[in-house]
């Protein structure tokens, strides 16, 4: 920084914490802390609609559960190697990798991951000033119980909103950009009247970076502002909260500003792994209620909060307050709640996907989660439920967590849009979004409140058999493809690479028939689901409700969902036929010890087959053409790219070369991996 900015007492005026109020200070019994669940939204407003009793029965039973289980070990099938078959590289408490058996199963469960993160470059950023103590933050504060406990069966009408088609969602393009956004809005309120911000901080490990940019950005903005107060305009007063589990007042009301960007930068991690940002939100508005002034509150999070059902009486708190929210925050998952963030083991170098929270960016699931097949035909590697990054394609696993949707969260999105303030997309290095904002702006999603949501949707016939169909499948146990290749094991070193076991041909088909049979039984199970969800859209002729349709987010929905359902449908039927007709008399050839599904263009289920495949190809192909460059155009693109019929190959593993003595002294064997995760 230039000299002149070191001194505080040019360019900074005198604290004025002495005149302000102190206000009382909450225990921690008393914090309130939550999870996500979709349902939650539903179940906290009472919902009394006069609707469909099958409709208002998948809403009480729906929960977001498919992804909300990140440490889902994987299911290995039998093996016949020397360790302990089935096993799975984890670590124990010591922090040593060892091996735990785990369940004979044919199923493989396959692992759920979201978008790319490459750490900014920027790591050195500071502010030339002391840093603020952590002795000199206040102590945890919560709000206090007083604060209005609203129903949601009256909407919220706030004085204030923002069009999200008309600057009230925005494209971040890194924290600096971001930052500067946001300080344009608070010098426009300047122009109308004094005001209070409120730098609500994610304390995270993974937002450390992001941190220091935003402490850069904010101290010439207030050397500004010093400069600026010593006229006769309207005053601005800051303070900063940071949040995990509970918020934290680590700069009470103040005009010294250099407090403020010393404490953003100092900012200490929480390692609760929690996020709840709608109760950090009421604790602001709760310990700064005595402002007259317009109240702005700044909220800066990667991730989507764990306490989203306290949505609706935040945001009517916010309109009693007259309180503005501004949110920088992530691009939220496609479809899902889950997303990874990139992190690298600085003793040993190895990298991982460490689970986030990122989504959705609906009120209610619109994406029907059906896996895709064929793309590894062994699931990806995983270590204390952490992802092994090493050749883990950018798109995630089978259910494509890792497309982003190009908008923010819902809830932190509607919060911001319904209360005149902005919701600003935090697009970091390596986030790879497959269309722009301006792109996507015909596909915004509906920011209603989720029960005026439901009354629209059930409407219309063809938005109800979308959403009806996708309840279904969010409710079921996660669908997953079935095993295409068996009995393998994998190594006992990062990164866990897999392999297979030679097996004399007797003991492969004893092995193989066994897991053969439960994977029929669990591809039939699977498929009744499906056919319950495509009966949705077979009850009625939906094409002209197709051509009537004007939002172009529900067209694109109809396609995908529809056609995927019906192409699911097929590959289901292949399964279990070719299947079966390896299990007849003669369908092993003396000699296969190992058996690997692949693709094929014949269908051995006749007629059905057929006009299924014909009709999803219609409907995906569609798809495609009329959401060019859009999410919804690669997802059915990769549906497409595979053939709906299936082959079963044989194959003959030799038998390994016998051991060689050793010729020279033996190596030592190599030293167990020791990784500890951090809690982002």
């Amino acid at each position: 920084m230039p000299a002149a900015v070191q001194s505080h007492d040019e360019m900074f005026l005198e604290d004025s914490d002495a005149g302000l109020p102190e206000l009382p200070v909450a225990t921690e019994d008393e914090l309130s802390s939550g999870g996500f669940r979709w349902r939650d939204q539903l179940a906290a407003s009472g919902i009394s609609l006069g609707l469909h009793a099958v409709v208002l029965a998948v809403l009480g039973l729906f929960v977001f559960h498919p992804l909300l289980t990140p440490d889902l070990d994987l299911i290995f099938v039998e093996t016949t190697w020397q360790r302990e078959e089935g096993a799975e590289a984890s670590l124990g408490d010591d922090g040593a990798t060892q091996f735990v058996a785990a369940p004979v199963d044919s199923r493989i469960v396959h692992t759920r991951v979201s978008t790319e993160f490459t750490p900014s470059t920027l790591q050195d950023v500071t502010v030339d000033n002391p840093v603020l103590p952590t002795s000199q933050a206040s102590q945890v504060l919560a709000p206090p119980p007083a604060l209005p406990q609203s129903s949601l069966l009256s909407p919220v009408k706030p004085s204030r909103r923002s069009d999200p088609g008309k600057g009230g969602l925005i494209q971040g393009m890194g924290a600096g950009h971001a930052t500067e956004g946001v300080l344009d809005g608070i010098r426009k309120e300047l122009t109308s009247g004094p005001v209070q911000v409120v730098w609500l901080m994610d304390a995270s490990i993974s937002m450390n970076v992001d941190r220091q940019e935003v402490a850069a950005r904010l101290y010439p903005f207030y050397k500004e502002m010093a400069l600026r107060d010593k006229s006769d305009s309207f005053p601005l007063l800051s303070s900063v909260v940071r949040f995990g589990a509970a918020p934290l007042e680590l700069v009470k009301t103040t005009r010294d500003f250099t407090k403020v960007t010393n404490a953003v930068a100092a900012l200490q991690d929480d390692t609760s792994g929690q996020e709840n940002v709608f109760n950090a939100i009421q604790f602001c508005l709760a310990q700064y209620s005595r402002w007259q002034g317009t109240l702005i509150i700044v909220v800066w999070t990667d991730e989507s909060g764990d306490d989203t059902m306290l949505l609706e009486d935040t945001l009517r708190v916010c309109r009693e307050r007259d309180a503005v929210v501004h949110v920088v925050g992530p691009n939220a998952v496609f479809g899902s709640d889950r997303g990874t963030h990139l992190w690298r083991d600085g003793a040993t170098g190895l990298t991982f996907r460490l689970p986030v929270k990122r989504g959705p960016e609906t009120s209610l699931p619109e994406r029907l989660m059906l896996p895709y097949w064929h793309d590894s035909g062994i699931p990806h590697a995983k270590m204390n439920g952490n992802l092994v990054a090493q050749d883990l394609p950018w798109y995630g696993g089978p259910m494509r967590e890792g497309m982003l949707s190009g908008f923010g969260p819902y809830a932190l999105t509607r919060l911001a849009l319904m209360t005149g303030g902005t919701f600003t997309i935090l697009n970091r290095p390596g986030d790879r979004t497959i269309a722009t904002l301006e792109q996507l702006r015909p596909y915004t999603p509906d920011y209603s409140a989720a029960r005026e949501y439901l009354s629209e949707v059930q409407s219309l016939p063809l938005r109800k058999a979308v959403s009806d169909a996708s309840l279904l499948i969010w409710q079921a146990p996660q669908l997953e493809p079935p095993p295409m290749t068996f009995l393998f094991s994998r190594q006992i070193f990062y990164p866990f690479a897999p392999y297979i076991d030679f097996r004399n041909p007797a003991n492969f088909r004893t092995a193989f028939r066994d897991n053969l049979q439960k994977a029929i039984a669990g591809s039939q199970a699977e498929q009744a689901i499906i056919e319950k969800a495509i009966a949705s859209f077979e009850a009625t002729d939906l094409e002209p409700a197709y051509e009537e349709e004007k939002s172009l987010r529900w067209k694109a929905w109809y396609d995908l969902n529809y056609g995927r359902l019906l192409a699911n449908s097929v590959r289901h039927i292949e399964y279990q036929l070719t299947c079966a007709a390896i299990l007849t008399e003669g369908g092993l050839n003396p000699e296969t010890n190992h058996v690997r599904f692949e693709t094929s263009k014949q269908y051995k289920g006749g007629r059905l087959s057929e006009s299924r495949a014909i009709r999803a190809r219609e409907l995906l192909e569609r798809c495609r053409k009329k959401n060019a460059g859009t999410q919804w155009d690669l997802l059915a693109e990769w549906e497409l790219n595979r053939e709906l019929g299936l082959q079963a190959r044989q194959i003959v593993i030799p038998p390994p070369p016998p051991p060689k003595p050793p010729t020279g002294p033996v190596s030592p064997p190599r030293p167990a991996t020791k990784v500890t995760f951090p809690t982002l």
